[in-house]
């Protein structure tokens, strides 16, 4: 958990140094309030192409070195939940996944819609 709260801290600072507004309550929004939202307004999602560098499978946690995601974050590796079982349950080290970066309001991350890319 400590290396999740510091991930998220990192996120923050990179996400103030890049336009984006910090509220008190911890929400991070992009600076023209629109890049990645859905209609609805509560998440935003972003594509995302990496490839897999390890696994936590006890808490669905992966450790993904990823390209740009456009509008959102420069090319990294970083921890990325994944709630579908069945999705985390088909990932091993090294393999190439295309998903989507679900981004709340309030900051969390997840992805879902994970795939293999051949």
């Amino acid at each position: 958990m400590r290396r999740r709260s510091a991930l998220m801290g990192i996120l923050a600072a990179w996400l103030a140094g890049a336009g984006w507004s910090v509220t008190g309550a911890g929400a991070a929004l992009p600076s023209d309030g629109n890049k990645g939202k859905t209609a609805s307004g509560k998440h935003r999602r972003y594509p995302l192409t990496g490839v897999v560098r390890s696994l936590v499978k006890e808490e669905r946690l992966a450790m993904i070195r990823h390209q740009e995601i456009p509008g959102w974050m420069p090319a990294m590796t970083m921890e990325f939940e994944i709630r579908s079982a069945a999705e985390f349950a088909g990932l091993d080290k090294g393999m190439t996944i295309r998903a989507t970066v679900v981004v709340t309001e309030s900051g969390a991350y997840w992805l879902e819609n994970v795939t293999l890319v051949e």
